[in-house]
């Protein structure tokens, strides 16, 4: 399969979906490809959430894809801080 941007947030956003934290929602804000790796930023939708809280669930993530992909991209999910509304 050839990966581009569009197809590369569509798989994250799946695999994601099975690993949401209960109380706030992760999602894909960003896609960008270095060589052979896709890097996808991933961040929470609540400002008080801070990386170290779902980090875990990018690694499961990155895991399940790498699993049960056929010819799975090389991804790293990162997570980052959710924007402050007052720095828009």
């Amino acid at each position: 399969m050839t990966w581009n941007k569009k197809k590369i947030q569509s798989l994250v956003e799946r695999y994601l979906e099975k690993h949401q934290p209960r109380y706030y929602h992760l999602a894909s804000s960003k896609v960008v490809r270095d060589g052979d790796y896709w890097y996808v930023l991933v961040e929470p939708d609540k400002s008080t959430i801070r990386a170290f809280d779902y980090s875990k669930r990018l690694a499961d993530t990155e895991e399940d894809i790498r699993d049960n992909e056929k010819n799975a991209p090389n991804l790293l999910l990162v997570p980052v801080l959710p924007t402050d509304p007052e720095d828009r």
